[in-house]
């Protein structure tokens, strides 16, 4: 393999390089520009989520941002700060440092040791190969749960800047939320009013700025989807901005940036923090990334005390990373490497503290921002490096500028940034109009655990319940009864398709789950079931109608895998089938593996040495109708019917009721035919008029036996003709064991 194709597979990055056009340069300048633009206040007002000073927003901004663009696999993902895993990791900090604005040294050395530990966290994940798992349990319903009730600890978290008041000490433990929101409400006679305006205000700009960039704002009316129905009357203000200047713009109007800058100004000019006891973001170094160590004490602590809201961390990193990195690889037919994004995110974590960031994510909003302001087919992570040099830049000779910012304007950023979560509050409505209760379930459960307990057992709950609706929908799986559709091989549901004919004496059942411990027990009861109801109408009640069930196909193309009781279970219904019952149970459209399983487990020798499993349903019909293998657990008390089968592809002549013999343990006994089977599975009266047919199953009458020590016994059994003898003269041999 040659070097610069071993770089390639490290650095997808160079891949796209290699076919980089003018075209992408001018995707790439735009998408960079506009989402640096969008991330330097969101990142400071990120940071004050995460009770991080804002400086240290924009510096995990541009290390994660760099490497991930050398070694990520996705071309439009940019990971930064994010404000959800900011809030988990502030709250664990938040427990050791009694003010976080004050004590913002030991603040930082416990933000950076838990951030490398959470990188650690995922590298283990990566080795494990856990991607697979985290798709398959952290369902999208899960994550919406979660980020909705997130959204509230978000708003929580953001009131003491936006109202000025002091954040209570002693309200946690169990609904701590709602009971912190009342809390705040109730000092309304203390609220700072000044920083309530100024965040109204911002609030404001921010929604007038992302309505005219969407066209939504227009003559007067506030239509779509970003539009409150609340503030349609003071948008009709604006009846003066026509259609065709939100139709001009070619960029996003950058709200958020032109909060931070009037807040600055404004602060600056009148004084706020004088005046008014505004709370501001007060200095900030303009310096480059300190480059610093880890205070391995607190990681060794940490690592005992709180690897489980670690770990959660952990997975709400991958799971939001991963959602937005398959969502636009997807959309533009990339290939993404789950393991190899886990493996990526778990190196930006672990190097990161060491260069002054903290967790890092991918932000969906910044994501999508660039996709819409350039096409997502041309953007290349070149645009990620565009935008931390921007970053580096406002760091290095503007940050500065920014000392008198008060903090009520990043509060509104992250106010408007939480209403697209809130949003998500349809999507519990969505999935109980379409349907879907378990997944109702599952984001009602996670919401209200986030809420009224915490973060982390938001997550924990929300697991639990999707494993239970898991193992319930497979536990719970529907059982069917199949049928022929008239003059074809297609089998279907009986109970969907009233024109669907069963085989007489066959039961063909499709399993449509796992046969494992938690569904055998309802695959038995339900065969089971229709075994004993056919017995009772056929000896008991003598329904003309009926014969009984010789043969019990189960339909095994829905069988994902089976498990050692799954398998046993299987052994010892089949032998009770076969003794109790004179039925015996075929498998067919078994994958190869669910194949091997059977074999393995011994299957075919608890009933025969001949074949049991079948490429399809009409080989198993075929083979159950015209087996060449009968087994009697006891002769039967009393005359009845019984069913008797030729070797696959006898012949014989049936002329009237032809008498038979049977050979049970070497005594012969007398029988009756009443009927034969034709090759279309129906069963026909013998009649002076029958013709030479290919019998694949006879119906006789069998008298009690003459010696009753045979009673009990399973025994050899032969059915031959005394009305006809082949061509050799010896009798025709129906029936071997």
């Amino acid at each position: 393999m040659g070097l610069f194709k071993y770089a390639k597979m490290v650095s997808p990055l160079l891949e796209d390089l290699s076919t980089y056009s003018r075209d992408n340069v001018k995707a790439d300048v735009v998408a960079g520009f506009t989402v640096g633009v969008l991330l330097i206040p969101q990142a400071m007002a990120y940071a004050q989520v995460a009770n991080m000073p804002p400086a240290y927003g924009l510096y995990s901004s541009i290390f994660p941002t760099m490497v991930y663009a050398l070694l990520g696999g996705s071309n439009t993902m940019n990971l930064g700060t994010i404000a959800l895993c900011g809030l988990m990791l502030g709250e664990v900090v938040e427990e050791y440092v009694d003010d976080t604005s004050v004590n913002v040294e030991k603040t930082v050395r416990l933000a950076m040791a838990l951030t490398f530990l959470i990188g650690s966290v995922l590298m283990v994940l990566r080795i494990l190969r856990f991607g697979p798992f985290i798709k398959a349990y952290l369902s999208p319903a899960l994550i919406s749960g979660f980020q909705t009730g997130a959204a509230f600890h978000i708003f929580v978290s953001q009131l003491k800047y936006v109202m000025g008041v002091p954040r209570p000490e002693n309200i946690n433990g169990v609904a701590h939320i709602p009971r912190k929101i009342f809390y705040y409400f109730s000092k309304a006679p203390e609220w700072n009013w000044a920083a309530v305006l100024i965040t109204v205000i911002s609030m404001l700009v921010i929604f007038l700025c992302t309505a005219i960039t969407k066209g939504n704002l227009r003559f007067g009316c506030c239509p779509g989807p970003t539009a409150a129905h609340g503030m349609s009357l003071l948008c009709g203000m604006f009846y003066w901005i026509p259609s065709r200047f939100s139709r001009a713009i070619p960029l996003p109007i950058p709200g958020e940036l032109i909060v931070v800058l009037l807040g600055e100004s404004l602060s600056y000019g009148f004084d706020f923090p004088d005046r008014f006891n505004i709370s501001t973001v007060g200095n900030v170094p303009s310096d480059l990334p300190p480059i610093g160590d880890i205070d391995w004490d607190w990681v060794g602590f940490f690592a005992q005390h709180k690897y489980f809201e670690i770990v959660v961390i952990a997975l709400i990193t991958i799971a939001l990373t991963l959602s937005d990195g398959k969502t636009y690889a997807e959309m533009f037919d990339r290939d993404l490497s789950l393991n190899r994004e886990i493996a990526t995110l778990g190196f930006i974590n672990m190097i990161g503290p060491f260069f002054s960031s903290y967790v890092a994510g991918a932000g969906l909003s910044r994501s999508a921002l660039a996709c819409s302001v350039s096409d997502g087919q041309k953007i290349t992570q070149v645009y990620s490096i565009i935008t931390a040099i921007l970053v580096l830049v406002m760091l290095q000779f503007f940050i500065s500028l920014l000392s008198k910012l008060p903090q009520a304007c990043l509060g509104a950023v992250v106010l408007m940034a939480i209403m697209g979560l809130l949003k998500k509050l349809k999507e519990g409505r969505l999935y109980w109009r379409i349907g879907k209760k378990s997944d109702f379930l599952i984001w009602c459960c996670t919401l209200l655990a986030t809420i009224f307990i915490d973060l982390d057992w938001g997550i924990l709950v929300g697991l639990l319940v999707t494993i239970h609706t898991v193992f319930d929908r497979l536990a719970r799986a529907k059982l069917t009864v199949l049928g022929r559709f008239p003059e074809t091989n297609i089998y279907v549901d009986t109970s969907l398709h009233d024109d669907a004919v069963e085989h007489r004496g066959v039961k063909i059942i499709k399993l449509d789950t796992a046969l494992f411990f938690g569904s055998r027990e309802r695959l038995y009861d339900f065969i089971k079931r229709i075994i004993v109801k056919n017995h009772e109408e056929h000896y008991e009640e003598q329904k003309k109608d009926t014969i009984p069930l010789h043969t019990i196909v189960i339909d095994a193309s829905a069988v994902i895998f089976l498990d050692s009781s799954g398998i046993s279970k299987l052994n010892s219904m089949s032998r009770e089938l076969k003794n109790k019952y004179n039925c015996m149970t075929l498998i067919a459209c078994a994958s190869p593996m669910v194949q091997k399983t059977i074999i393995d487990g011994g299957f075919l020798q608890c009933q025969t040495q001949r074949p049991l499993l079948f490429p399809s349903i009409g080989d198993a019909v075929s083979a159950g109708v015209g087996a060449a293998i009968f087994y009697v657990d006891h002769p039967p008390p009393r005359a009845q019917s019984q069913r008797f089968v030729p070797r696959v592809g006898s012949e014989m002549d049936l002329f009237g009721k032809s008498n038979l013999d049977i050979a049970l343990d070497g005594n012969t006994e007398q029988t009756t035919c009443e009927s034969v089977i034709d090759d279309d599975h129906e069963a026909i009266p013998m009649t002076e008029n029958a013709n030479h047919l290919a019998v694949p199953e006879i119906t006789v009458s069998i008298a009690k036996p003459s010696k009753p020590s045979n009673i009990g016994k399973s025994a050899s059994l032969a059915a031959m003709s005394t009305a006809r003898k082949n061509d050799e003269g010896t009798p025709l041999l129906f029936k071997e064991a």
